[in-house]
């Protein structure tokens, strides 16, 4: 089995919420995760690249908000759904939510006096 990043392994879990922060590659008319949204694991693997090409495996992940129906991808013998390349997500902590939900909450003139008094 190839070996993905330790890091991509270390950060994330299946049931684990993660962030979208890169587009992922479309390849024929798949549902792929959209920046900015929020999205749950339900599977980790590797996907696995074409060394022919020079490029490496990498640590991915479904989830549980896009189904795709299996398909035979170039390279593989057995239909599946892709994984997504987790480099492109960040794992959500609940503090997370919560700030931005104050953010939300409060009036942009209060935001605006914190960032002000941040800097």
């Amino acid at each position: 089995m190839s070996e993905a990043t330790p890091p991509d392994w270390a950060k994330f879990q299946v049931g684990q919420r993660v962030w979208c922060v890169r587009a992922a590659k479309c390849f024929g008319g798949e549902v792929v995760p959209t920046v900015g949204e929020i999205y749950t694991i339900r599977e980790l693997g590797v996907i696995q690249y074409s060394k022919a090409r020079g490029l490496l495996d990498t640590a991915g992940a479904k989830f549980c908000e896009i189904t795709n129906p299996p398909r035979i991808y170039v390279g593989f013998s057995t239909p599946d759904e892709p994984f997504y390349p987790l480099h492109g997500f960040r794992p959500l902590r609940e503090q997370n939510i919560e700030v931005f939900r104050q953010m939300c909450i409060k009036s942009p003139k209060q935001n605006t006096k914190e960032l002000e008094t941040v800097r």
